[in-house]
């Protein structure tokens, strides 16, 4: 089951209420996404096609294999091809992809304002669907060679999962958060951060 999360906020009696609602044009994703699982922890990936599954480097880290589990419930093994930690994404080949949907990867850098649903398997749940905005330019942060900023939710094991346009197409991949402490064991999500389809295709264009 796929659940689509937008935010809203309201104060009742002094406490904050959030509700859950989306646009009612977003687009129905087509299942594409996998969960990746090892005995450390799990994150996700995307098929694209013939097996192949896109997904953030760090998620099978230096890790060959990892076990898989599809929006249908089929499990298996997905090998490591290659993985750049430099710009955080890996391609993984699953070792059975009969009658899993793919989703088609878009070798462009969305725009400013445009907006993008996120989704993955974040911590305990499965199949989640987020949405904003890219809310601004390429950049390099971090640990990352080339990232673009989105104002959507993203939480752990949302790694490796699909960035969406509003016409389903891939337009990139989940790697990360920009978290602010709170102090008091408390943080703030802000930004998300994924890598663009144009990176991505430049990545897969390489000679192996």
């Amino acid at each position: 089951m796929k659940l689509l999360l937008g935010l809203a906020v309201a104060s009742v009696a002094g406490v904050a209420v959030v509700g859950f609602s989306a646009p009612a044009d977003l687009p129905e994703l087509a299942g594409s996404v996998v969960k990746l699982t090892d005995k450390t922890g799990h994150g996700s990936g995307v098929h694209i096609g013939g097996g192949y599954v896109l997904t953030a480097a760090h998620v099978p880290g230096s890790k060959k294999a990892m076990a898989y589990v599809r929006d249908d419930g089929k499990r298996g093994q997905a090998k490591v091809i290659w993985a750049s930690p430099e710009y955080d994404v890996a391609l993984m080949k699953l070792d059975a992809a009969e009658g899993l949907a793919a989703s088609n990867l878009e070798c462009r850098a969305p725009g400013k304002g445009e907006t993008v649903l996120l989704e993955g398997n974040p911590l305990i749940l499965e199949g989640i669907t987020t949405w904003g905005r890219i809310a601004g330019g390429e950049t390099s942060l971090g640990p990352w060679a080339s990232v673009l900023p989105v104002d959507a939710s993203i939480a752990g094991g949302m790694s490796g999962g699909g960035a969406f346009d509003v016409e389903g197409d891939l337009i990139g991949i989940n790697v990360g958060a920009m978290v602010q402490s709170l102090g008091l064991g408390g943080t703030y999500v802000g930004l998300s951060l994924i890598v663009p389809g144009s990176t991505i295709c430049g990545l897969l264009a390489r000679d192996e």
